[in-house]
């Protein structure tokens, strides 16, 4: 949060984080322990993120509107896979409704990051943690706003 605070991407009072108790809900609500490094983000940012992850619905109130993570692919997309996500996939993600990230909660403590496309269904490792998927996703933002 302070890199991104730093970057510009927002003040101390853009970023917003997840009661205990949201976080409870959530895992409640989806029968999923989450994993402690996806924990950590809702903690920080995870109702209010300033302009970090901006077109990406990912935040409490969208995971819980959005139904993401129990979401069916067929459903999510409108088409038919040849695949299908495993048991323990939890969708955290979906960026302007057609890019999807997932991760496995039986992956620990800072699992792996996988994606998949309505232009591209197959499901591909995205980054090796949850962690350095957000840092991936800072610095592409950060790069591409710099371009701008």
């Amino acid at each position: 949060m302070q890199f991104l605070i730093r970057s510009g991407m927002g003040d101390r009072s853009d970023f917003v984080g997840c009661t205990q108790a949201e976080v409870a809900t959530l895992e409640s609500r989806y029968r999923v322990r989450l994993p402690s490094s996806y924990r950590e983000f809702l903690l920080l940012m995870g109702c209010k993120a300033g302009r970090f992850l901006v077109g990406t619905d990912c935040l409490y109130g969208q995971l819980m509107e959005l139904d993401l993570p129990k979401a069916r692919l067929d459903q999510l997309l409108g088409l038919q896979f040849d695949w299908n996500l495993p048991e323990d996939a939890f969708i955290f993600s979906s960026h302007q409704g057609y890019i999807f990230h997932c991760f496995r909660t039986g992956e620990g403590d800072d699992p792996p990051v996988y994606g998949f496309a309505e232009h591209e269904p197959k499901l591909r490792r995205s980054a090796e943690t949850f962690s350095g998927f957000l840092w991936n996703c800072a610095s592409d933002q950060l790069s591409v706003a710099k371009k701008e």
